[in-house]
């Protein structure tokens, strides 16, 4: 296959990830994708990119997710950006007064499920864990089954447990025969992950969220799906609600009802 041939190729199965999954790359970060995708034409002994994107071509719901999980980068931690995290219990859970109502809070791309547990570990040590359990209820989806699956048991080695104190780790976590930390069974307790593509519509939410994280995914987007998204998660919203996104993903140019507060942290009218 010629350059020139290639080249169309990884541009095909580029425009497909866009159109089928909503996922956007910017120019400079082209050449580290197109490496994974050889990757991926080289571990299913597909020969060439052109295959590739006839696989996509004659059945794309059975690559979807696979696509999903070569494309992303699964980046993630437990406490990342805490300065964000730490409003759930200082600013946003009071927002909502003595209201008895259980509060649903959803971690809209929890990847490996750290941010999750993160959320989980905040609310025990601020209200205990039993009634932390009872006034709340933690989703977390991915768009890929595999971190689905790793934040389901929950089980972590030594680079995401680093901004795990000490106490924490002894307070919320087991350790495991190979030496990992396993979550215990009352952040367990207050968490759910399943797997879910933003990009799909219909939802599957019955009821509204008081609390929505979603962190370091817009960026993955192009302006118009990422406001599409922006107007969604205002919708599975609660009047009042919250969503809080990464430091660095500003809503300022989107056309959205969001009302930003501050860096990362954006509020719906009553």
């Amino acid at each position: 296959m010629s350059a020139a041939e290639d080249l169309k190729s990884f541009k095909g199965i580029e425009q497909w990830a866009e159109r089928k999954l909503g996922l956007f790359f910017e120019p400079e970060q082209l050449p580290a994708l197109r490496r994974r995708i050889q990757g991926l034409v080289d571990r299913r002994s597909l020969g060439s990119t052109a295959n590739l994107l006839t696989e996509l071509q004659k059945d794309p719901e059975a690559w979807a997710a696979t696509i999903a999980e070569t494309f992303a980068t699964h980046h993630t931690g437990f406490f990342r950006e805490v300065i964000v995290l730490d409003r759930i219990t200082s600013e946003c859970i009071p927002s909502f007064g003595r209201s008895l109502e259980k509060r649903r809070i959803w971690s809209a791309a929890s990847s490996t499920g750290e941010e999750a547990y993160s959320v989980a570990m905040l609310l025990a040590e601020k209200y205990g864990a039993g009634q932390a359990a009872a006034n709340f209820s933690i989703l977390g989806t991915d768009l890929v089954q595999k971190v689905v699956g790793v934040a389901e048991r929950g089980v972590y080695g030594g680079g995401p447990m680093k901004a795990v104190s000490a106490e924490r780790r002894q307070k919320w976590f087991e350790r495991t025969r190979d030496g990992r930390f396993g979550v215990n069974q009352e952040l367990r307790n207050l968490t759910t992950f399943r797997r879910l593509n933003l990009m799909k519509s219909p939802w599957p939410f019955k009821k509204q969220f008081s609390i929505i994280l979603c962190r370091n995914v817009l960026y993955y987007f192009d302006k118009p799906n990422q406001e599409r998204i922006l107007n969604r998660l205002y919708e599975a919203c609660e009047p009042g609600g919250w969503l809080l996104t990464s430091v660095s993903e500003s809503l300022h140019e989107s056309r959205s009802n969001w009302k930003t507060l501050a860096s990362g942290v954006h509020h719906k009218a009553k």
